[in-house]
């Protein structure tokens, strides 16, 4: 099944309402009757498919909390803490035992009408750097399935490697602990 990505933004913002609050390479913000920088991300992928799921944290050090929890059950961190370009929020990304990424994040840049969309040639950063801290990179786990969408297959899912295979949760191949790949 292919989706025609600029349908379906028209569906979210002409049908629905929402409103495009910034861009960034095949990334879409669009936000809706909140002051949060975002309510939805759109992919242009032309596939039907879940990115990531985000938990909205109180702020910073729950994020860290997160973390050190997930890291403690035996979930690595896959790619952070940083601080994203687009929302300005900060994040720590992990790969769920279903191998959907998983996003911890907070301060949310809050927004009103009169933020001017940014189009995807704002969003840069430095040779190296993957977020405006730059003092981590993705792991290869979710370099595509958080940021390559479009390079992904029809059929794949969950957390992925840059071959574009599925790769196995650690913690089930591991009984339950993993070293961090950081």
């Amino acid at each position: 099944m292919r989706v025609n990505s600029t349908q379906a933004s028209l569906f979210f913002t002409q049908a629905l309402g929402f409103r495009l609050v910034d861009e960034n390479a095949p990334l879409w913000f669009l936000r809706c009757a909140n002051t949060d920088h975002c309510s939805i991300v759109l992919a242009k992928t032309g596939q039907p498919t879940l990115n990531h799921v985000a938990f909205e944290m109180p702020e910073l050090d729950s994020v860290m909390r997160g973390i050190g929890r997930m890291k403690d059950s035996g979930y690595p961190i896959e790619w952070g803490p940083g601080r994203h370009g687009p929302g300005n929020n900060v994040f720590a990304y992990f790969c769920g035992p279903d191998e959907v990424p998983l996003e911890y994040t907070a301060e949310v840049l809050q927004s009103d009408d009169n933020y001017e969309p940014r189009a995807s040639s704002y969003w840069k950063f430095a040779p190296g750097r993957s977020d405006q801290w730059g003092i981590t990179h993705r792991a290869r786990r979710v370099i595509i399935a958080c940021n390559g969408c479009s390079a992904l297959p029809p059929t794949a899912t969950g957390c992925l490697d840059e071959s574009s295979r599925a790769l196995p949760n650690p913690s089930r191949a591991r009984g339950g602990r993993v070293a961090s790949s950081q």
